[in-house]
């Protein structure tokens, strides 16, 4: 009995210390886009400022800094606990994409995707529904977000629908 009761007392100890050890992303980036080098794609010269990191790296677009993206360490800002990996998180006024492996925050396209072009947009009635909670940041083209309207996001989303309806069947009509 004593046996089985230290067996399970070790596996809970491993199981703690991997999911801690897999959360550690080692280094990020440590900047924000007001640095040049640090707007939508972090610029690798920037691992030099890298910061060591036993959480996990975020991207985070603030709405209250002017939508300034920041990429750091999850634990300079107090989340202590593994987020979701690549999911958009909005957290009071800003929104968050986390990561967790060494230099993992350097693009934001991504996220800036996800910000700008949410298809439940499609059924709002803008300007007016902009008023709505966080409509700037689900439906950000058309809240005037500056930065949906950067070119690397319209490039990015140009062709985004373009071939959906490549290998379609022509409809026929019955006269």
């Amino acid at each position: 009995m004593h046996r089985i009761t230290i067996t399970i007392f070790s596996i809970s100890i491993l199981s703690v210390w991997i999911e801690t050890t897999l959360a550690s992303a080692g280094y990020c980036y440590q900047c924000n886009s007001r640095n040049p080098l640090c707007a939508f794609t972090a610029n690798a010269t920037l691992k030099i400022d890298g910061t060591p990191c036993n959480g996990q790296c975020y991207t985070r677009l603030n709405r209250d800094d002017e939508y300034t993206l920041s990429r750091g360490c999850s634990w300079e800002h107090g989340f202590m606990q593994v987020q979701e990996s690549n999911i958009m998180i909005l957290d009071g006024r800003s929104v968050w994409m986390f990561c967790d492996t060494p230099f993992c925050n350097v693009e934001a396209v991504a996220m800036l995707t996800t910000v700008c072009y949410q298809p439940i947009c499609n059924y709002l009635n803008f300007p007016a529904d902009c008023k709505l909670p966080n409509a700037d940041i689900t439906c950000g083209r058309y809240c005037n977000n500056k930065l949906c309207n950067s070119t690397i996001i319209r490039q990015q989303n140009r062709n985004r629908n373009r071939n959906r309806h490549r290998n379609r069947k022509p409809i026929k009509l019955n006269s």
